[in-house]
Formats: C-alpha cells, sequence, structure tokens
C-alpha cells in the first residue's frame, strides 16, 4: 500500500479527501465554511421564500369587526378575484374565522346586488355625505356645466 503524502497548506478539498466536505449537509458545510464573508441571505433556502400554504389564527391578522360590513366594497373587492370568485384562504392570507365572514358579506352583497356576481366592479366614493358644503357645487362641477356637459336640477325645498 502507497502511503498518501502529508496534505500542505493551500490544498484543495479535492486533493485531500480529509478536507473534502461533500458528505456534509449544506447547513454544515456552511457553519464549517471559514470563507464566509457574513452574507445575510446566506442561510437562505427556497422553502423560506415560499409562505405556507394556510394561516393559522394566531398567525393571521385579524380585520377590525367595524370594517366587516356588507357595504364596505373596498375591502370585499380585495377578496375577490377578476372573475368574481371568492378567494381561498390560501390567496386571501386570511384566518378562518375572518374567511368565513368575508365569504358571507361578498354573498350578502351579491344578494343586495351591490357588486356583480361575476366579473369585476369599480368602487364608487362619494365622500362623506354630511359635510355642510354638500349642496354646493365644486369647481369640476361647475365646470362641466359651463361647458355645457351636466343639466343642473333645481332643488325646491
Amino acid at each position: 500500500p502507497l502511503a498518501q503524502p502529508r496534505a500542505a497548506e493551500g490544498t484543495t478539498s479535492a486533493d485531500n479527501p480529509d478536507l473534502d466536505l461533500r458528505w456534509l449537509t449544506s447547513a454544515a458545510q456552511r457553519e464549517m465554511d471559514d470563507s464566509s464573508d457574513n452574507d445575510p441571505f446566506m442561510d437562505l433556502m427556497p422553502h423560506d421564500l415560499n409562505p405556507a400554504r394556510l394561516v393559522n389564527r394566531k398567525k393571521a391578522k385579524p380585520i377590525p369587526k367595524e370594517l366587516i360590513h356588507h357595504n364596505n366594497l373596498s375591502l370585499l373587492r380585495r377578496y375577490v378575484t377578476p372573475g368574481g370568485q371568492i378567494m381561498n384562504r390560501v390567496q386571501s392570507r386570511l384566518g378562518a374565522k375572518d374567511q368565513r365572514k368575508i365569504a358571507k358579506m361578498v354573498k350578502r352583497a351579491r344578494a343586495l346586488g351591490l357588486i356583480p356576481y361575476i366579473g369585476q366592479w369599480k368602487v364608487e366614493n362619494h365622500g362623506n355625505i354630511y359635510e355642510k358644503d354638500i349642496h354646493q357645487d365644486k369647481d369640476w362641477e361647475l365646470e362641466l356645466k359651463r361647458r355645457g356637459l351636466v343639466i343642473s336640477k333645481e332643488r325646491h325645498d
């Protein structure tokens, strides 16, 4: 049997089987590697980038109770696909309880005719109806009337 020569300084792991770390797991190899430059993404694995499929009730951020209402169309729109389907829990990232509430509110809004059963809709915000100047025309409304694009209805109080 031939004796193997002693590994000199600067030899690679391919030359010396004692320095070969391929049999270690990747995490152990990184721990043994002295040449790390403190890269924060070095320990990042592909499964770290992909979130868990379902959110449990402790990790899910609850929707405040006062926001869940069938008239809150901007909230409901976030949980409906462009085709009009209610998103599932994996897509919506909601807890089971909030998912059920949102689904119920979407179905109620559909039944009341506030949102369509199929397809997208646009949320129209008409501002605060209790403003003091609600009956005064804004600048853009005056401009539309000046151009003759809007016919003003006279109010009889």
